[in-house]
């Protein structure tokens, strides 16, 4: 590759000598430029490897919360039916501080996936390595493959076509899935108590029809670890389960209605062009499920990034939280892509909750009809009132909380410094240096929530562009 005319000329002469195969010529020349994409970003500092990201290091281990920083806590308590427990700022946030690094409970892949990717780890497959006994799954290394041979797998290996073949969920496999890698039936009931205390089920809304489903779902996974030896060799075929057994089934239907409200989907970044910024899309490789990042309430302006590693997820903050203020997840339905009718009907069907965040008690609109006009904070720092943005080239404005004339003057220049970062950490996305993209978003988002407050177009655009350079950090599938 140092020489791009002899591989041409190479390329011509594999084209004569494999009877002029334009299909052959054609992958052979996908694969040198490939090569030449590579040995690009390698001169320039660019190339995208897995193997060199490292997970974010947290600011010290939290007591109360596994895998999350010390500047997070818990608030509320399980009998509060409408916000039920949830994270909150221990200490101030800045934004594009990691807050959460968590390994999967369990994560299942899903089956369009299972020729190129890594059963165990998700990874991108390059030299697979097979099961011993089934063509139906790829591991990425023997260390994969023997840890699932040895784990999970050994229980699922034989019944894989029949689980698919069923038309189950992924869910339904990923309830399945927390019970093999457990081990032992004893180790499956803990698990399972363990969840239960962790995740919410919403048992007391469900119609018996669903109960009667998921029941129905529950006993044939039952059967199929009956037949798989997960108890151990059986004395008689009846189907009729032992006590013991029967706690299972009890553990694997509370999974499957906790997992419907629970699981989080697994995504890589999809890298289709030289430009690691430009050609970048989510791909969703599977589904996991995370004891912490359960706990973060959903509003449909978040307050967090989400990126994994493999199944390991890695949360950032993408604004600032003052200490004691309610950190917000997002469950798919964010505000600058979904107007509120939508947002509020997804989330009654699919999570069972209405939102009442303050997107949606304002009805703020989409992105494409938010301006950059937003409300200012009042200048005095005795009062949290907000203001509206001067129409008039006259800056004073009067605050009605304080009763006092607050001059916006200084805080509309502070307000061009932001566009200014924004636009500076565009440039630098735009040359791949995405780190220092980060560090300028990050400052222009802090110093507008300083200002004023949200909805504001150039904002919200700079935190979905922090979202973009979050994800280069995680799982990369170049193509």
């Amino acid at each position: 590759m140092n020489d791009p005319k002899r591989a041409e000329v190479s390329a011509k002469l594999f084209h004569q000598l494999s009877g002029f195969n334009d299909y052959a010529l054609g992958r052979l020349r996908e694969d040198l430029e490939d090569l030449r994409v590579l040995k690009s970003e390698a001169a320039t500092g660019t190339a995208v490897d897995d193997a060199d990201r490292k997970l974010p290091e947290l600011s010290g281990a939290n007591a109360d919360l596994p895998y999350a920083s010390d500047k997070l806590a818990l608030s509320g308590t399980r009998e509060d039916t409408t916000k039920g427990r949830y994270i909150v700022a221990a200490q101030d946030l800045k934004p594009a501080e990691p807050i959460v690094v968590e390994p999967a409970v369990g994560a299942c892949l899903y089956t369009k996936f299972f020729g190129s990717h890594c059963n165990a780890c998700f990874a991108k497959l390059v030299a697979p390595v097979a099961c011993p006994e089934c063509a139906g799954v790829a591991f990425c290394s023997p260390e994969c493959r023997d840890r699932a041979c040895s784990g999970y797998h050994r229980f699922e290996c034989h019944y894989l076509d029949l689980l698919i073949g069923s038309g189950m969920s992924v869910l339904c496999h990923l309830a399945l899935r927390l019970v093999t890698q457990a081990g032992t039936p004893e180790k499956a009931i803990e698990l399972g108590a363990e969840l239960k205390r962790t995740l919410c089920a919403h048992e007391d809304r469900r119609e018996p029809s669903d109960y009667f489903q998921r029941t129905l779902m529950a006993a044939f996974l039952l059967r199929c670890l009956q037949k798989a030896e997960f108890f151990g060799r059986r004395k008689t075929e009846a189907a009729e389960p032992t006590p013991l057994e029967a706690q299972v089934g009890g553990v694997i239907l509370a999974l499957l209605q906790s997992l419907q409200f629970n699981a989080h989907e697994i995504y890589e970044t999809k890298i289709s062009g030289e430009h690691r910024i430009d050609t970048a899309k989510v791909q969703y490789v599977g589904v996991g499920v995370y004891r912490t990042s359960a706990m973060f309430n959903h509003e449909c302006y978040p307050g967090v990034s989400r990126t994994f590693l493999g199944t390991t997820m890695c949360l950032y903050t993408s604004r600032p939280f003052p200490a004691g203020a309610t950190i917000p997840e997002n469950y798919g339905m964010h505000f600058i892509r979904h107007p509120a009718a939508v947002r509020q009907r997804t989330l009654r069907s699919r999570y069972w909750f209405g939102c009442e965040c303050r997107a949606c008690q304002e009805n703020w609109p989409l992105m494409d009809k938010l301006t950059d006009k937003p409300r200012m904070r009042c200048p005095y720092p005795d009062c949290d009132n907000t203001l509206n943005f001067p129409q008039k080239k006259d800056p004073k404005v009067k605050c009605w909380k304080c009763k006092r004339y607050a001059n916006l003057e200084n805080s509309l220049m502070m307000l061009d410094q932001c566009e200014d970062l924004y636009t500076k950490g565009a440039r630098a996305m735009a040359d791949q240096r995405i780190d220092e993209a980060i560090e300028l978003l990050s400052q222009g988002i802090a110093l507008f929530h300083k200002l004023a407050v949200p909805p504001h177009k150039s904002t919200h655009v700079a935190e979905e562009s922090l979202r973009v350079c979050f994800a280069d950090k995680g799982s990369i599938n170049r193509v």
